[in-house]
């Protein structure tokens, strides 16, 4: 069972406290207290020629979180490769739920420090099921 750094609860933990209401949840963080609230949908950044990846934000309450999705990685949960920049944001959007839930378990995992910049590269998505 995976344990979190940020209340000592395992995954099991979490699942039961979110419920099995049949719903669709946003990825989840770890208030203060104890109890998991969503990290919710930020904005679309757009994609970056220099860096090959794409940005975009996600709610951590009222801060909000950068995230980054490198082209390699949309391409492994695509399975395609070699998708042209102009056709990013669309790829992104088709797999945006994947994507966040990615972000959102790796924001977990990172140390608490105001700035960090959550970035997933294609060692992230190898075993992570695909919901989009």
């Amino acid at each position: 069972m995976s344990v979190s750094a940020r209340t000592g609860i395992g995954r099991a933990g979490a699942e039961a406290l979110d419920g099995d209401d049949g719903a669709t949840h946003s990825p989840l963080v770890v208030l203060e207290w104890g109890f998991w609230m969503p990290l919710t949908r930020g904005r679309i950044g757009g994609h970056d020629n220099e860096r090959l990846a794409f940005a975009f934000t996600m709610m951590n309450d009222d801060e909000t979180v950068q995230c980054q999705i490198s082209d390699a990685a949309m391409d492994e949960l695509a399975e395609v490769k070699g998708t042209p920049s102009i056709a990013r944001q669309a790829q992104f959007v088709t797999h945006r739920d994947t994507i966040e839930k990615i972000a959102s378990e790796l924001f977990d995992k990172a140390p608490i420090m105001k700035g960090y910049v959550v970035r997933i590269f294609s060692k992230h998505i190898q075993g992570a099921r695909r919901i989009s």
